[in-house]
């Protein structure tokens, strides 16, 4: 009941009519969100995900309600006894985000920076991440996108030293550097 309420504040705290998705108005957003987050298996989170993807997302392209989807993800994400069909959705889209830039759409309305934004709350994920990071079960993603927005890369480093120095994970994996 509590991790609902997290998420429920988390939607709260925009205004979703008054944002912008790929086709318009970001008012499905939460329901579509809420839906990944309710998804009974595998091929339900995979249908929710596509109704956030290519909308807050598009092809590399941000939207203005992608900064707000970044903190609806970190909400999501303080719960690790979610499946982890939603997990790896969430971190993929996630992943999406943080790759993206501002559609050429949103620089004309003034959300130029909406990188930047997506980082500077991503950045709020970094512990959460670094969690993910250390449980090992869905390392590969979380490495991934602590890799995209943690300017100071020296904890990494040493994580993936000790991971290694552990036997956590091969040295050959072309994921560790």
């Amino acid at each position: 009941m509590c991790r609902k309420l997290i998420v429920d504040a988390a939607i709260a705290r925009y205004d979703w009519s008054n944002l912008r998705e790929a086709n318009g108005t970001a008012a499905g957003i939460p329901t579509a969100f809420i839906e990944l987050l309710d998804s009974a298996g595998p091929e339900d989170s995979v249908k929710a995900y596509w109704k956030l993807e290519n909308h807050v997302v598009l092809q590399g392209a941000l939207f203005e309600a992608s900064v707000g989807t970044v903190s609806l993800i970190g909400a999501a994400m303080v719960e690790p006894e979610r499946p982890k069909w939603v997990r790896i959705q969430l971190l993929e889209l996630l992943f999406q985000i943080v790759m993206g830039e501002s559609h050429p759409e949103e620089v004309n309305r003034g959300f130029a920076n909406l990188r930047e934004e997506c980082h500077n709350e991503a950045n709020k994920l970094l512990w959460i991440l670094y969690g993910i990071f250390q449980d090992g079960e869905l390392w590969h993603a979380a490495r991934e996108i602590i890799e995209i927005i943690d300017e100071n890369d020296e904890l990494l480093k040493t994580l993936d030293n000790l991971n290694q120095e552990n036997g956590r994970f091969d040295k050959s994996d072309p994921f560790i550097t």
